[in-house]
């Protein structure tokens, strides 16, 4: 029972880690402005919902 936590297969000595992706700077640029306007979605939807106007009447 004392090889309960061991690989099933030894590590490699020249075994790399896989690599990150590389991203251009388009992409960075969209996954940022992504995320702004989710943030900003979000923060809109809890103000319509704190003061009870979820619909802009």
């Amino acid at each position: 029972m004392s090889d309960e936590n061991t690989p099933l297969t030894p590590p490699e000595e020249d075994e790399q880690p896989p690599k990150r992706p590389e991203y251009t700077k388009k992409q960075r640029i969209l996954a940022l402005l992504g995320a702004i306007a989710m943030i900003a979605l979000t923060l809109m939807y809890a103000y319509s919902i704190a003061t009870g106007d979820l619909f802009f009447r």
